[in-house]
């Protein structure tokens, strides 16, 4: 260690304690020393001028230039990774307001206290232990820190024509380490750390880089004009924004990117402008996420949008837009409105459990939280319920409120019917053109067509019916029954039936069949008018 008679800059001084964190007592901005006349020379006010221009020039560069590699150079870059070695380029970085300088390029393994205990705690730093990383990220950063050389480490520093010690050096020393993790540990007093690289190790033991230096460092680049409060990259002649970009790049054009790739999950994200569109891209699987093309039409998951807004997704197993909302009133809601003459406005919103359609009059469809659908009622009690108006289809078939509920089939009393009109039945279970129908086949007809006609109740014809069968004549249309015409029709009717078999010369026959079973069969005679 050098022979000092003691260090005012430490003492005194606020740059040091804006460089390095250190409270200083009463500190003073002294930026600079002046010798006095017919006084003796004392190594601290040498030493004080030496800090104050020192710290000075590291207080601007740290915060005016910043840490990282400068343009046109590639110090300290991370290369050709193994789990046990890399390389170290060789370069220049700017950390904390230091320029620290790799003069050839060298391995992790190389470097003078890998494995060197000894040399370690001479220099009083960590010792640098071999790697031996298995799957997972690892830190690669810089540890620079000062100390003092003196003639018995490099003996030039001594004149000769004195022949002792007058001074000492400092000499800036560093070592590239590497932590586990994506954090690097808290640096040592006097110590400075930067992040250069994170190594990720895959299972089968391959290892990746990713290049953490801030690069291309410069003050103000050429490339730059600031002009009446304006910034130009590209130009020199900014106009009308604060920032004016300039690119002749083919493929990405003018562009501003987001780099958050520090950050656990961050990514780089790209805003450009190229191809007469806007695009914002995600840098890191090379895709653009949001374009806007000349024509004012944005695309979503799609570089060709042909309408104002097209949204494209790949998975099946999302939406591809969601409304979200708390509101009280209109809950999540999209507003569609035609502003041209005979235009509406309706709106689609959800509240409630309740998907609403409505227009400025009122709710025109509702779908409730049990699925139901309503039109023209806002609480539909069925799965489609509907009031105020018409169910139509088809030809002007519709099913209608008129009379307290009505089906219209075929037509209506201004549109002719087209076709037969019908309604068909299929029974559980078969597969058939129908079980039983019911046609309107001519013209005043209607038919029914089943094997089966049954009624449980009383069959009133022309009358309001007393018994199971009453038939009431009341004009010229006679009552006609046509029967069967062979006995035997009998055996394959049920039990206690009456079945008229036919009229003959005899007379006309009725068939009975009683409760036992028994067949029966009756004539009345009849006479020829």
């Amino acid at each position: 260690m050098g022979n000092f008679s003691r260090d005012t800059f430490k003492l005194t001084n606020t740059i040091y304690q804006q460089i390095t964190g250190e409270a200083v007592k009463n500190p003073m901005h002294y930026v600079g020393v002046r010798l006095q006349q017919g006084v003796p020379l004392v190594d601290a006010d040498w030493n004080e001028l030496e800090d104050i221009r020192k710290y000075e020039q590291r207080a601007f560069l740290k915060w005016l230039v910043g840490d990282g590699v400068p343009q046109g150079n590639d110090g300290f870059c991370i290369k050709d990774p193994k789990a046990n070695d890399f390389t170290i380029n060789n370069g220049v970085c700017f950390v904390n307001g230091w320029a620290v300088i790799n003069i050839v390029k060298t391995q992790y393994t190389k470097q003078d206290l890998y494995n060197n205990d000894k040399l370690a705690d001479k220099r009083g730093v960590d010792p640098l232990p071999a790697l031996n990383m298995g799957p997972g990220q690892y830190t690669v950063y810089l540890d620079v820190w000062e100390r003092e050389v003196g003639n018995k480490k490099d003996d030039r520093i001594v004149n000769d024509a004195i022949g002792i010690e007058t001074c000492v050096r400092i000499k800036r020393e560093w070592v590239v380490r590497v932590e586990q993790g994506d954090q690097t540990p808290s640096a040592k007093p006097d110590h400075v750390h930067y992040k250069l690289a994170v190594l990720t190790v895959s299972s089968v033991g391959s290892v990746t880089v990713t290049d953490l230096r801030r690069t291309g460092l410069v003050i103000l680049s050429e490339e730059i004009t600031i002009k009446n409060g304006k910034v130009g990259i590209g130009t020199t002649t900014p106009d009308k924004l604060p920032l004016c970009i300039l690119s002749s790049d083919d493929l990405w054009g003018s562009g501003i990117s987001l780099d958050n790739r520090l950050a656990a999950g961050g990514k780089r994200y790209c805003i450009t402008s190229n191809r007469g569109r806007l695009s914002i891209s995600d840098m890191d699987n090379t895709v653009d996420r949001l374009v806007i093309d000349g024509h004012g039409n944005i695309g979503i998951g799609t570089t060709t949008p042909e309408c104002k807004l097209e949204i494209n997704i790949e998975s099946k197993d999302q939406p591809a837009l969601r409304l979200t909302g708390a509101g009280p009133g209109w809950g999540a809601a999209l507003e569609l409105n035609d502003t041209s003459t005979a235009g509406k406005k309706y709106d689609i919103f959800s509240r409630g459990g309740y998907l609403f359609i409505e227009d400025n009059v009122a709710n025109r469809l509702v779908i409730d939280d049990n699925g139901n659908i309503g039109i023209g009622v806002v609480n539909p009690q069925a799965k489609f319920h509907i009031t105020g108006g018409d169910l139509r289809w088809g030809n002007n078939s519709c099913l209608r409120e008129d009379q307290g509920g009505s089906i219209e089939l075929g037509g209506d009393r201004s549109t002719p019917g087209k076709g037969t009109p019908y309604i068909d039945f299929h029974h559980s279970g078969l597969t058939q053109d129908f079980n039983t129908r019911i046609i309107n086949d001519a013209d005043g007809r209607l038919s029914v067509i089943a094997p089966v006609f049954y009624i449980s109740g009383n069959v009133g014809i022309g009358t309001y019916p007393q018994g199971a069968l009453h038939v009431s004549v009341t004009n010229d249309t006679p009552f006609m029954i046509e029967g069967a015409t062979y006995v035997g029709a009998l055996d394959h009717s049920p039990n206690q039936s009456l079945i008229f078999l036919n009229a003959g010369p005899s007379g006309v026959v009725f068939g009975y069949k009683d409760g036992n079973g028994k067949k029966y069969k009756a004539v009345i005679p009849v006479t020829a008018l």
